[in-house]
């Protein structure tokens, strides 16, 4: 009966080995740890005050004293983000250090404890700033797209985009594509706010929730 039982067991555990499903990216936590990762390219998808989505160059956005800034993953998933050499103010730390975990099979990242990866996008529109046929007359002649049943002037919103520093933020669940030893793409999204504007009726915008949806592509330097 042993003699039996024992290739038996020793199946058994075979057909458990072989079942088993390993992790898909054995070594991307490792490919992490070795690099120095800095933002090469990054977009931004959100809303316009007509309540349009559109797309815009966030890396063209990013201020000079963060934009030679780099990551390093470091062991017992800590890590830090490290000031390049171009400082904002005297007063900023060589580092500022975040909590990194990678799940679902390595493909997604999260990061704790006051990380500033990124600056938020900040979105003013000021409304009816008039497009006047002459400026310079007395009175000032305005251009009007119609009169009947009421006038209606041409007037166009003058649009800014920047960034501010964003508040002590974690990221979750952000995913990672186009991942090798050289670059990977980090896709995430923040709560955020943005001015919609009814140009017939409102004077001011009404501030809106929305979610911005982040592409950043980081390369090893």
């Amino acid at each position: 009966m042993k003699k039996i039982l024992l290739p038996l067991l020793v199946l058994a555990l075979f057909v458990v080995a072989c079942n088993k499903t390993p992790n898909a990216n054995p070594n991307r936590a490792a490919m992490l740890r070795t690099g120095k990762w800095k933002v090469s390219a990054a977009s931004v998808m959100m809303r316009l005050p007509n309540g349009r989505d559109t797309t815009l160059n966030y890396f063209s956005m990013i201020p000079a004293c963060h934009a030679d800034d780099y990551l390093r993953f470091d062991s017992l998933n800590h890590g830090a983000v490290y000031n390049g050499g171009t400082s904002c103010s005297v007063a900023d730390a060589d580092s500022i250090s975040f909590i990194w975990q990678l799940r679902n099979d390595d493909n997604t990242i999260d990061l704790f404890n006051g990380f500033t990866l990124i600056d938020s996008v900040a979105e003013t529109v000021l409304p009816y700033h008039i497009d006047t046929i002459n400026a310079s007359s007395t009175p000032i002649v305005l251009d009007t797209i119609s009169t009947s049943p009421t006038v209606v002037l041409d007037s166009a919103f003058t649009l800014q985009f920047g960034v501010v520093n964003s508040p002590s933020i974690n990221i979750y669940n952000a995913t990672i594509t186009n991942f090798s030893q050289s670059s990977f793409i980090m896709n995430f999204d923040f709560v955020a706010h943005y001015p919609q504007m009814d140009w017939y009726i409102q004077a001011v915008p009404t501030i809106k929730l929305d979610t911005f949806h982040y592409s950043v592509t980081y390369t090893n330097f």
